[in-house]
């Protein structure tokens, strides 16, 4: 792989979401406790700015792929920030397309931007990348075909102490096609560092998975790295939540605007990919691990994530694709059934899982709404 960084007056997507073994965060060499650990923001600034370059705030961390169309509104909307003490970096992912030749022309006309330019190699490795280069105190992350509102940064920013390592805030989804909008709001409260894992408990955190919509406490504050899976291409974002989490021991500021960052959905995201049933099947293992791992006894609200998962991707609507699948989802259903669900809820979803006259009749009624839609759009030949 080579990065080749755009020069600038600071020296100078998207694919959106296999299984590794090891864990993808480690500690540097430092030693000690928590407070031995966390550098000071003068030490910060100070090692920051012996790298090199100006030390700002937030870096704000865009991987861009494949988005010419969407980019220089998601550039533009960051520029517009009324809270200005930040770095852009815009990470071009091997884009076939001209996306890295608009970095570059914006990167000459503003000095908080770098761009760096590397070979294909996914969402993940392209924000590690940012990760690896992030001057700021904060960080990030901004999808190259969403766009923020001016008080974005400004809103998660404020109020933020030492014993707050995420500001989160919620989003408005807006569908490409149609433009119909609808808000995810989080609950308005800061959680300690000692009740993280309650927290993940409930519904308001629901809307919280993904990276964006978020600062970050630089994990270099701490003297550690934190990185994305880069092999793992479903929910990846969730599991370097939960192990930035694990790992940061910090606490929770969450927001309940809904109007600062703006999603925009549309056909043919990774998460309507089907990678498989054995890479499925891992990743889904990988995070179930790993949820428990931090939350313990407190799992219970994992079932929504892990139900959908295991309906909808790995067993989906019972169509199994051979005897071991169906062997395997019946030694995977105890372990399910003992930590995510109330046991009748369970057992109703699975009999209908594994009955094939479900099966049919679902799929029947889908064929039929297809064909009574084409036929109203004229589109059945008839």
């Amino acid at each position: 792989m080579f990065v080749s960084s755009t020069p600038s007056a600071n020296n100078k997507r998207i694919a959106k979401n296999t299984f590794v073994p090891a864990m993808c965060v480690e500690n540097s060499p430092a030693a000690g406790t928590d407070s031995e650990n966390n550098l000071s923001k003068t030490d910060f600034r100070a090692s920051a700015q012996a790298a090199g370059g100006r030390v700002p705030k937030v870096s704000v961390i865009v991987p861009v792929y494949k988005v010419e169309k969407y980019l220089p509104e998601c550039i533009e909307s960051v520029l517009a920030q009324t809270f200005t003490d930040f770095e852009l970096i815009l990470v071009d992912d091997g884009s076939p397309d001209n996306s890295g030749a608009i970095c570059d022309a914006y990167a000459a006309r503003d000095s908080r931007i770098r761009v760096f330019h590397k070979e294909n190699g996914g969402v993940s490795s392209a924000r590690n990348l940012g990760l690896d280069h992030a001057r700021g105190e904060w960080i990030a992350f901004v999808d190259s075909d969403d766009w923020l509102s001016p008080e974005y940064l400004d809103r998660l920013i404020r109020g933020t102490d030492d014993a707050v390592c995420i500001s989160a805030v919620g989003f408005t989804q807006v569908h490409e096609t149609t433009r119909e909008r609808v808000s995810s709001r989080l609950r308005r409260e800061t959680v300690g560092a000692a009740a993280v894992p309650a927290a993940f408990a409930r519904a308001s955190t629901i809307p919280f998975w993904a990276p964006w919509a978020k600062l970050f406490r630089n994990p270099k504050r701490r003297n550690k790295t934190v990185r994305f899976r880069e092999n793992v291409h479903y929910a990846e974002d969730w599991i370097f939540l939960l192990e930035y989490l694990r790992n940061m021991r910090g606490g929770i500021r969450f927001l309940d605007d809904a109007d600062l960052y703006f999603y925009r959905r549309y056909e043919n995201s990774s998460s309507t990919r089907f990678f498989g049933f054995k890479q499925e099947l891992e990743w889904y293992r990988l995070g179930k691990n790993i949820l428990l791992d931090f939350i313990g006894a407190q799992a219970g609200w994992a079932w929504s994530w892990q139900a959908s998962i295991l309906q909808s991707r790995v067993f989906p609507c019972g169509n199994f694709q051979s005897a071991a699948q169906r062997e395997t989802f019946e030694r995977e259903l105890p372990d399910f059934r003992k930590f995510y669900a109330p046991a009748r809820f369970v057992e109703k979803i699975s009999k209908q899982l594994l009955s094939r006259r479900f099966y049919r009749t679902f799929s029947a009624f889908s064929a039929a709404r297809t064909f009574a839609r084409k036929l109203k759009e004229g589109k059945c030949g008839l």
